[in-house]
């Protein structure tokens, strides 16, 4: 039994070890922080929209958000994990 626990916990951890990695570098925390602000305040104003638009949107704000601060060059998988997180993040603290 244990054996079938530590096999599931390594393969999962070894999934989940670059997000972490990509989350908790200096512009990862940046991204994510921007990801619980925006992804906060559609939860607030787009009650009506579905998980989609609202990812969607999410998406965008946090794309325009960071190019002001001068991160361009990020990939959309470090920008849709921090929107997972966030959202995982918010759902915790409500």
């Amino acid at each position: 039994m244990w054996d079938r626990i530590k096999l599931m916990f390594s393969s999962i951890f070894a999934w989940v070890l670059p997000l972490l990695k990509a989350l908790s570098s200096s512009v990862g925390k940046v991204v994510l922080q921007e990801a619980i602000s925006v992804c906060g305040g559609i939860a607030t104003t787009m009650l009506a929209a579905d998980g989609t638009a609202k990812k969607k949107e999410a998406f965008k704000q946090i794309v325009t958000n960071l190019k002001k601060q001068g991160l361009t060059d990020l990939s959309d998988s470090m920008i849709n994990a921090a929107i997972e997180t966030a959202v995982q993040y918010i759902k915790g603290a409500e």
